[in-house]
C-alpha cells in the first residue's frame, strides 16, 4: 500500500528533474577542407569550412584549431549556419590535424558546442636546413678585418636562392654601414652563397643564421633555417708605447741604446721598425737583441744595441701582434721616437809648463788639458801614474784643479813643485749626453821630473878634476915665469946693478934657447 503510493511520487519527481536540469552543449558541426591534396607546400591556400545543423539556434562565433598549438575566435552577427576560415601555408605549425567548434547563446549564456571532425593536413616537407661555416672559425673578428660567412645547401639543384639572417632577422648588408657583399657561387646551379663583411664594425655582433628558397612545381620554397652562430666583433690589440734610455734618444758612438715597447695584452709577438723598415737582430751594423719580457700586467720587448753607430740613428717605431679570434691581429705602430747618435768624446790634449817636463824644486807647474770644441757640460780629471789627482790634496804643493768658463779646458796648477809632483801625467774629461755622463779617451803621457840644487857625486867629481886641471895649468904658468924672471935679472946686473937697460923679445928667445 505504501509502495503503491510512494511511485507516483518518485515519478512526478523524475520529471520534475528533467525539467530544471540544464541542457548539455550543442552538436558538434562538420568540417570540410578544399583543396584536397595527399601534400600541400609552403604557401598553398587552405579553406576549412565549419558547417552546423540547420536547427542551431543564433550562432555567436566558430572556433577553428589547429594541434601545433594555433586556435582562432570569429564573432559573427548575422544568422549563418556555416563559416570559412582561409590561411596560407607559412610553415610547419600550420600542418597536422585541424577541428573547429561554434558558439550559441543559450539562457543568456555563450555555450560552445562539441568538437567537429578532424581533418588533417600533411605538408611536404621542406628542403633541408644549410650548413652555416664563419670566417675566423673562432666567430670572434677585430674590428675593420675581415668576416666571412658561408652558406652551403646539403644538394645541388637548379635554382635556390639563399637569405642571410640576424638575430631572426633578415640581414640587409646596406644597413650594417660597411662595404658588405653576399655572393652565390656556381654557374648553372647554386650550392652555397657567401656573405663578405671586409671591415666588421661593433654592430655586427649577433646571431647569425642562413636559409634558402628552391624553387619546386613553380613554386619558392623555403628551407629550415641553418644553426645560429654567434658572432663577436672585438677591438683590435691597442697602441703599444716606446721609450727609450737615454729618454731623450741622443747617445754618443760605442754606447749602448735600449728601445723598450710597452703593450697592454699580456701575450704578444712584438716587432720593431727604422725609418719604416722592420728590424731583423744583427742588422743595423751593430748587435741588436730583442727580448722578451713579460712582467705582471703588461708585456713588453726591449731591442738592445750594444753600440751605437751613427748608422742607427733614425726613426724608430714599434708593434706587437696579439691574438684575436684565433688570428694574430697585428697593433697599430706606436708613436715614432728619433734617435741621434753623437760623436764620442775625442781624445785631449795634455801641455805642461815647462815644456821640457823639467822643473826645479819650488818652481810652481802648470799642466793643461785641452778639449777642442764647447759643450754643456764637462767634467775633468788629472792622473798621475795612473792615480786621479785631486784638488787640494799634496800638503805644502798646493794642488788646484780648475776649469775653464768655456768648458774646454782645464789647469792643474801645483804651486811649489816637490819630489811628489814627479811622475807620469795623463788627464781625461766626462761629457753629459742626455744626462749620461760619457767618459772621453785619456790622453798621452807627459813626463815630470824635478831639478834640485844638491850636486850628485858624479857632478862632484867631475867638478873637482876640472878644478884640479886649472890649479895644475895655474902652477906651471907660475914656475915659468919664475925661472923666466931669474934669467931676466942676472942679464940687468952683468955691469951696473942700477942701470936699466929694454931687453926685446929676440933676445929673450936667444937667451932662453
Amino acid at each position: 500500500m505504501e509502495l503503491t503510493l510512494l511511485l507516483p511520487l518518485l515519478a512526478s519527481l523524475q520529471i520534475h528533474l528533467q525539467l530544471v536540469s540544464p541542457a548539455g552543449p550543442p552538436s558538434a558541426p562538420s568540417l570540410f577542407l578544399s583543396p584536397v591534396k595527399q601534400e600541400y607546400l609552403l604557401g598553398d591556400t587552405i579553406s576549412l569550412e565549419c558547417s552546423i545543423p540547420a536547427s542551431t539556434g543564433l550562432i555567436k562565433g566558430f572556433q577553428f584549431y589547429g594541434t601545433s598549438g594555433w586556435a582562432v575566435d570569429i564573432a559573427v552577427s548575422v544568422k549563418r549556419f556555416s563559416y570559412i576560415y582561409k590561411f596560407n601555408i607559412t610553415g610547419m605549425r600550420d600542418g597536422g590535424s585541424h577541428t573547429c567548434t561554434y558558439s550559441t547563446r543559450q539562457d543568456g549564456k555563450l555555450v560552445r558546442s562539441q568538437t567537429s571532425n578532424s581533418i588533417t593536413i600533411k605538408l611536404k616537407d621542406p628542403p633541408p636546413p644549410p650548413k652555416l661555416s664563419v670566417d675566423p672559425p673562432s666567430r670572434v673578428v677585430a674590428k675593420g678585418y675581415l668576416l666571412v660567412l658561408t652558406c652551403t645547401a646539403p644538394e645541388d639543384v637548379a635554382e635556390r636562392r639563399f637569405h642571410f639572417y640576424k638575430d631572426s632577422n633578415d640581414f640587409v648588408p646596406e644597413d650594417t654601414g660597411t662595404d658588405t657583399s653576399t655572393m652565390e657561387s656556381g654557374t648553372e646551379s647554386s650550392k652555397a652563397a657567401v656573405l663578405k663583411i671586409p671591415q666588421a664594425i661593433h654592430n655586427i655582433t649577433g646571431q647569425f643564421s642562413c636559409g634558402y628558397e628552391e624553387k619546386i612545381m613553380g613554386r619558392w620554397i623555403p628551407s629550415f633555417h641553418s644553426q645560429a652562430v654567434n658572432i663577436t666583433v672585438q677591438d683590435p690589440p691597442s697602441q703599444p708605447t716606446l721609450s727609450m734610455d737615454p729618454p731623450s734618444g741622443v747617445v754618443s758612438e760605442g754606447h749602448p741604446l735600449l728601445i723598450t715597447c710597452v703593450a697592454p695584452e699580456e701575450e704578444g709577438k712584438f716587432h720593431f721598425y727604422k725609418d719604416g723598415s722592420e728590424i731583423v737582430p744583427g742588422d743595423a751594423g751593430a748587435e741588436i737583441n730583442i727580448t722578451d719580457t713579460r712582467t705582471d700586467p703588461k708585456n713588453s720587448s726591449v731591442l738592445s744595441i750594444s753600440e751605437a753607430r751613427h748608422s742607427n740613428a733614425g726613426e724608430f717605431s714599434c708593434g706587437y701582434e696579439a691574438v684575436v679570434g684565433g688570428r694574430w691581429i697585428p697593433s697599430p705602430k706606436s708613436q715614432p721616437v728619433t734617435v741621434t747618435v753623437k760623436d764620442a768624446p775625442r781624445q785631449p790634449t795634455l801641455t805642461v809648463n815647462p815644456q821640457s817636463g823639467e822643473v826645479s824644486e819650488g818652481q810652481k807647474l802648470v799642466i793643461t788639458c785641452l778639449v777642442p770644441g764647447n759643450a754643456e757640460e764637462r767634467k775633468f780629471h788629472f792622473y798621475k801614474d795612473g792615480t786621479e789627482v785631486v784638488s787640494g790634496s799634496g800638503g805644502t804643493e798646493s794642488i788646484m784643479v780648475l776649469e775653464d768658463s768655456s768648458r774646454n779646458s782645464s789647469v792643474l796648477s801645483i804651486s811649489q813643485a816637490g819630489t811628489s809632483s814627479t811622475g807620469d801625467f795623463t788627464c781625461a774629461y766626462e761629457e753629459n749626453v742626455s744626462g749620461r755622463w760619457i767618459a772621453s779617451p785619456r790622453s798621452q803621457t807627459a813626463t815630470v821630473t824635478l831639478t834640485v840644487w844638491s850636486l850628485s857625486v858624479p857632478l862632484l867629481a867631475g867638478c873637482a878634476a876640472a878644478v884640479g886641471l886649472i890649479l895644475l895649468i895655474l902652477l906651471v904658468v907660475y914656475l915659468y915665469r919664475r925661472r923666466s924672471g931669474a934669467r931676466w935679472r942676472g942679464l940687468r946686473n952683468k955691469d951696473d946693478p942700477s942701470s936699466y937697460a929694454p931687453i926685446f923679445m929676440s933676445q929673450v928667445n936667444q937667451v932662453t934657447q
